[in-house]
């Protein structure tokens, strides 16, 4: 995980960003009483505390020297959304993330569930956009309000994605598969093998249905084939 001030957050880091309460108690952790090992994981920490203590410039020793007052004055404008914590690992899900589902029914917006609560997910709407927490402070708020914007207005960042599924978190608790530029429908018909559409508008010479016997994997029925073939019958 890292640390850095808010006006640097990323579109892609959003669904990571850890809220305030628990990024406090996290970066607490790594300065119980001395300087523990596990500060060193985290990146960012040297130039946090260099724009605490010198907010325009000048150098900082890194272990701090007074840790004690440093430490302290980095959790306060941590409380106060100057700095936001990012988990970066593959592993690493914030306990709490900044962004909400909101809907019509429901403005404050649904908490997003950690990804492999697929029960959680999947009681959440589908119709929806993304929106900020409304208890973060009103600087990080906007911050992340501002980076959804440039989200809606670069179709490169989303790939034409729906907003749902802009980072893939739908799919991941669903525990299904995660494209990277394809949506919900499926992929477009394939010939010479594979998985392929059964229709039997367009039999082959001598009235046999083509349905790919041969082919690396069975065939499959789209709803829409099916349901022609059974008005057929």
């Amino acid at each position: 995980m890292k640390i850095k001030p808010r006006h640097d957050i990323e579109w892609d880091e959003l669904p990571r960003i850890e809220t305030p309460f628990f990024a406090r108690a996290n970066i607490g952790c790594c300065f119980t009483g001395i300087l523990s090992p596990r500060a060193y994981q985290v990146r960012g920490l040297e130039e946090a505390f260099r724009q605490c203590r010198y907010p325009f410039g000048g150098l900082y020793p890194y272990p701090p020297e007074d840790s004690r007052e440093d430490v302290f004055e980095l959790l306060a404008r941590i409380d106060d959304g100057a700095f936001v914590l990012v988990h970066d690992g593959e592993w690493e899900y914030p306990m709490a993330c900044v962004l909400r589902w909101q809907t019509k029914e429901y403005l404050d917006g649904f908490r997003i569930p950690h990804p492999h609560d697929r029960i959680s997910w999947r009681k959440m709407p589908l119709e929806g956009r993304w929106v900020a927490d409304y208890t973060l402070p009103m600087m990080l708020r906007l911050a992340v309000e501002r980076c959804l914007e440039k989200g809606r207005r670069d179709a490169s960042l989303h790939r034409g994605l729906p907003e749902r599924l802009w980072w893939n978190l739908w799919r991941q608790g669903c525990g299904q598969s995660a494209p990277d530029s394809e949506a919900d429908e499926p992929a477009p018909v394939k010939q010479g093998g594979g998985d392929r559409i059964v229709s039997l508008k367009d039999p082959e010479p001598g009235g046999f249905v083509k349905v790919g016997l041969f082919s690396p994997s069975p065939p499959r029925m789209s709803d829409k084939a099916f349901e022609a073939n059974m008005c057929e019958w």
